[in-house]
């Protein structure tokens, strides 16, 4: 996980012991944009992820289809 600039790259598993240091990243006040570069996410990163008010870009076939049919209301 690294960030340039404003966006957040995820190309590392986001497992169980990294949840919340994933959380604390995503949530950085310029972070405006996430990548999801790799396929191992924990569910609760998803959840987190799904939960956010920011751009979320999905380079993965697999989680694009997640992201494709959750939405979160309001």
């Amino acid at each position: 996980m690294r960030i340039e600039e404003n966006v957040l790259i995820v190309d590392e598993p986001i497992l169980e012991d990294k949840v919340d240091e994933f959380e604390v990243s995503v949530n950085q006040p310029q972070i405006e944009k996430i990548v999801i570069e790799n396929d191992d996410l924990h569910a609760s990163a998803m959840q987190i992820l799904w939960c956010l008010d920011k751009k979320i870009e999905v380079n993965s076939d697999f989680l694009e289809k997640f992201f494709e049919n959750v939405k979160v209301m309001d």
